[in-house]
């Protein structure tokens, strides 16, 4: 069968590789953000989501709001991932991948295992460099204090807040890590975009604070090693600090594990 749109899409490499990843990480955001509040009152209730102290979590992000606008957050995040920053990751990414991926032999790929092999791999090696981009945003004095506190201002986190950071923040603990794991993985131009999404998604509900069965399933997070909610929320809430800090991983335990930064928690699925 023809498919001259995605012919179009994987065959030409500043869509495969720049605004295509890029749009598709917008949408991850703007419809798992949308999703989340949309579902906030209809379906979770209080018991749903993470507190401390017996205060309810919509108390303290009641604080957290009155400390940074809601719509101050808006702005920002869509900024970081959309425009002007994404933007200019994008046409970066366009220039420089095609020379260091492979060009597709076909439209989809080869099968469905090679394609959940390779998404599983880039999904691991993301998590890995995203785990020392944001371990040295924590020790590196400098970084922490000119960058990546900026993210920590938010102490309850929010789906919204999930961007609120300063761009170069953004480039050392997901631009650059995910190219870098798409140059080792060298996933189908289909594949690379999927996860792009798929990964931005799961940014955002790590900063929801929710901790809901379906949801676990859904976003996979019953599976062994895989990062619960509470594995980045209490990274907010417990280190909100330079060195030292606890809980890197955004996607996988694997790493914090190993490298003995692993905050374990009651309530941490991971």
């Amino acid at each position: 069968m023809h498919h001259p749109l995605l012919e179009l899409y994987v065959f030409t490499p500043w869509l495969a590789y720049g605004a295509g990843p890029t749009v598709c990480a917008a949408m991850g955001f703007l419809s798992t953000w949308f999703l989340l509040a949309t579902l906030k009152s209809r379906l979770f209730s209080e018991k749903d989501y993470i507190s401390y102290n017996e205060e309810p979590r919509a108390v303290a992000e009641s604080k957290s709001f009155e400390k940074i606008p809601y719509k101050s957050q808006v702005i920002r995040t869509i900024k970081n991932i959309l425009l002007p920053h994404g933007m200019i990751n994008a046409v970066l990414a366009a220039i420089v991948m095609p020379y260091l991926m492979p060009d597709p032999s076909s439209v989809f790929p080869d099968s469905w295992q090679s394609a959940t092999l390779s998404y599983l791999v880039l999904d691991l090696l993301t998590d890995f460099f995203l785990y020392f981009g944001h371990r040295l945003s924590h020790e590196n004095e400098w970084i922490w204090t000119n960058i990546h506190s900026v993210h920590h201002q938010v102490e309850t986190p929010t789906p919204v807040a999930t961007g609120w950071t300063d761009n170069l923040n953004t480039i050392m603990t997901v631009t650059l890590p995910t190219l870098a794991a798409a140059i080792i993985a060298k996933p189908h131009p289909l594949v690379f975009s999927w996860y792009t999404f798929c990964s931005i998604s799961h940014l955002v509900v790590n900063h929801s604070g929710l901790e809901n069965n379906i949801v676990n399933a859904i976003t996979l997070r019953m599976l062994p090693f895989r990062v619960s909610v509470r594995h980045h929320d209490e990274h907010h809430k417990y280190s909100n600090y330079g060195n030292n800090a606890k809980n890197y991983g955004e996607f996988w335990t694997i790493w914090d594990i190993i490298f003995s930064t692993h905050r374990k928690s009651l309530g941490s699925l991971g």
